[in-house]
């Protein structure tokens, strides 16, 4: 019995989590500061993944990232 199912075909992907560790005990720190981080590391993340055209945000945490990669690489 052949496969009625048409040709079988496979994708990588590779997921990544992110999360700043304690982030609101950083908070201790002082607002200004905390949020400054926080925003730096958002914006790092976001400029990071748009040089992978096949990338994908999944979610978005406030202190961290869920997304998708083409290749482990790409998620390195």
């Amino acid at each position: 019995m052949g496969n009625t199912l048409g040709p079988v075909t496979s994708t990588l992907a590779v997921i990544l989590f992110t999360d700043i560790e304690n982030s609101t005990g950083l908070k201790d720190c002082g607002f200004a500061r905390w949020y400054g981080a926080l925003k730096r590391h958002n914006e790092l993340f976001d400029a990071t993944i748009a040089n992978f055209a096949d990338s994908k945000k999944i979610k978005h945490t406030g202190d961290g990232y869920l997304a998708t990669f083409r290749l482990p690489s790409e998620a390195v």
